[in-house]
């Protein structure tokens, strides 16, 4: 005879009451796994380079101590945080040796090498935050093949080239800032194709020709900032995006009609399009953005 609906909600709960009971223990045994000694050498680079010694980052030393470090159960690094460190030096072309490595979080130092590709090999990384150091160099080919990225800022440093069509192979990005580095080039049709974008920040760069008319898909926008650039050419309309708070596209040379023909739905807070040369009347529309507080 099979077991009644009772009896199977009876297991679930079970189940789940086993679960929580074994759960603090389970990522207390995780937490005191020893730094896999494959690890190490990278450790010793990055001290090395980055003239710094951190605490638990030798053999033997387990992964409750190891300060900005954060393991799987096979004592495997998949968290490296060390933002606002005041981490001077390059960064090690060994870190590519991290393949287990989701998060890669050096925020807010003073690094400054050309960005290693051989972080190409890390194709596991979820969150790559290098923004606000001293970077040089071109930006790295192999951002296109880091699929899982849901996280990039490599705002504010001093990287050159252009962004590659390839960027719309990024499908699960959701927070892109490449802001105030030497860029230069078109914004590439294919950043249409990065439907779950929430943040994307380009200011401050020297790109060139016209907004594609593709990043009009990108309703789930938040935040799009394109001013301080060399933009040209007609403005997209604006009116689908129903979440976006933040639209700059100042210090441009944009021509055309207003870039919102109706406000209906659109909760636009902040609307920069100074210093362009958009012609025709404002639109009557833009009188109904009751959340409108800065233009």
């Amino acid at each position: 005879m099979g077991r009644t609906i009772g009896d199977r909600a009876s297991l679930t709960s079970l189940a789940l009451t086993v679960l929580l009971l074994i759960a603090p223990d389970f990522a207390a045994f995780v937490r005191s796994q020893p730094v896999d000694p494959t690890q190490i050498p990278v450790l010793l680079d990055c001290q090395a380079l980055w003239s710094r010694n951190f605490t638990g980052w030798t053999t033997g030393e387990n992964c409750a101590t190891a300060e900005g470090l954060q393991c799987d159960s096979n004592g495997m690094i998949v968290k490296m945080t060390m933002e606002i460190s005041s981490l001077t030096g390059v960064l090690p072309s060994s870190l590519g040796n991290l393949k287990q490595l989701t998060h890669l979080n050096l925020f807010q130092n003073n690094l400054d090498s050309d960005i290693p590709s051989t972080l190409g090999a890390l194709t596991n990384l979820q969150h790559l935050n290098l923004g606000i150091n001293m970077l040089t160099g071109p930006l790295p080919l192999f951002l296109d093949t880091l699929s899982l990225l849901t996280y990039l800022n490599l705002g504010d440093n001093q990287l050159l080239g252009s962004l590659s069509a390839g960027l719309g192979n990024l499908k699960q990005l959701q927070y892109l800032d490449i802001s105030k580095n030497n860029v230069s080039g078109s914004l590439p049709s294919t950043v249409g194709s990065l439907s779950a974008l929430t943040w994307l920040d380009l200011q401050y760069n020297h790109m060139e020709n016209s907004i594609p008319a593709s990043i009009t898909n990108l309703t789930a926008l938040n935040y799009l900032n394109l001013a301080n650039n060399n933009l040209n050419g007609s403005v997209p309309i604006f009116d689908s995006f129903p979440t976006l708070t933040y639209l700059g596209l100042g210090e441009n040379n944009l021509e055309g009609p207003f870039p919102i023909t109706s406000s209906q739905g659109l909760p636009l807070r902040t609307l920069d399009i100074r210093g362009n040369k958009l012609s025709g009347p404002l639109p009557r529309s833009i009188s109904s953005l009751s959340t409108l507080e800065h233009l």
